[in-house]
């Protein structure tokens, strides 16, 4: 069942952007000014290529590989059900009427549809992961290229002012809640619930083309008496090092998260074992080199590596078993060291 739901709601997605991109084309075959049938007819390419984001993430919602990111689906479907009848409503009461209305009041009323929050938080959870271009990387300048348009020709009028402002804080706004979501607040890396949903099309993948996956276990030494010792703030500046290096030193593909307290966790899609023992040690040694003022730093590494055959989801928890297993060889050995099984 909710399966069927996020399958549901990532075709009503696809068929907004589709309906958006059909509307500014149809502006565009309306216009008798060059500059106002070029700009329409950049918006409907625009809408286009969100289009086959659109189609490929419902793809992997057919497939079963996108992990269900929202905490009521069928709340979130029945929303964007109602989304969808109202834009039908005003592309049917714009096809019958055209002269009737003002293709800018139009165009902020199917990107106030758009922003809807379940459109913003699968842009950020396929980030990296989608092979299309993201809509989240461009939609900011979409916006500003469609209030420049209004501010240079449209009605300026308090009202129309007003839905500009309304439009780029709705903006700004869903694409944080997507982030807190996902991102745990003090080290901005993922959190775990956000790691876990964000590999899970990963591992289809790597499931499907037998792609070697690895898992990176990373424990701060004796944090505990960190905290003890130099007090929790310092406790907290510690953990925002250690996750600002892990995160500069994996590739953009790898998915860092913290896994709980003083541990961090990797996913490395695609990868060959001498690689992560390479990036494992040059974590190590970056870790133990940073100045935390009075404070020394190390950490242990566990690593595991190997292919995902049948069952995704034991499989993963299977390796980060074997990485924690590798981990714990890493402590019980004398610490500041990489172990992989």
């Amino acid at each position: 069942m909710a399966g069927e739901v996020l399958r549901d709601i990532t075709r009503l997605c696809l068929d907004l952007d589709k309906r958006s991109a059909e509307i500014y084309s149809h502006m565009a075959s309306l216009s008798d000014k060059p500059e106002f049938k070029k700009f329409w007819q950049q918006m409907s390419a625009e809408e286009r290529m969100h289009v086959k984001f659109w189609k490929e993430i419902a793809e992997m919602a057919d497939r079963g590989i996108l992990p269900n990111v929202f905490e009521n689906p069928e709340k979130t479907r029945r929303e964007l059900e109602d989304i969808q009848a109202k834009v039908n409503a005003t592309w049917d009461t714009f096809r019958q009427a055209p002269e009737k209305a003002s293709p800018f009041l139009l165009a902020y009323r199917m990107e106030f549809y758009l922003l809807h929050p379940a459109l913003g938080t699968l842009f950020h959870y396929m980030k990296g992961i989608s092979t299309e271009d993201n809509p989240l990387d461009t939609y900011e300048e979409h916006l500003a290229q469609l209030n420049e348009m209004i501010i240079k020709h449209g009605p300026i009028n308090p009202e129309m002012e007003l839905l500009a402002e309304v439009i780029q804080a709705l903006w700004k706004r869903n694409r944080e809640l997507a982030r807190r979501s996902a991102i745990d607040e003090l080290t901005d890396v993922f959190n775990r619930r956000g790691f876990f949903d964000t590999i899970t099309p990963l591992l289809h993948l790597s499931q499907r083309h037998q792609y070697p996956v690895a898992v990176m276990m990373i424990d701060i030494d004796d944090f505990k008496r960190v905290n003890d010792t130099y007090g929790h703030q310092t406790g907290d500046k510690v953990l925002k090092g250690v996750a600002t290096i892990l995160r500069n030193n994996v590739r953009s593909s790898d998915i860092v998260g913290r896994y709980g307290g003083e541990e961090f966790i990797t996913f490395f899609n695609d990868v060959e074992r001498e690689m992560i023992c390479g990036i494992a040690e040059t974590i190590r040694e970056k870790i133990a080199r940073k100045s935390h003022g009075a404070v020394t730093v190390t950490v242990s590494i566990g690593l595991a590596q190997g292919k995902i055959h049948h069952y995704v989801q034991d499989e993963i928890m299977h390796l980060i078993h074997r990485a924690d297993e590798s981990l714990y060889r890493a402590k019980q050995s004398g610490k500041n060291m990489v172990i992989i099984d």
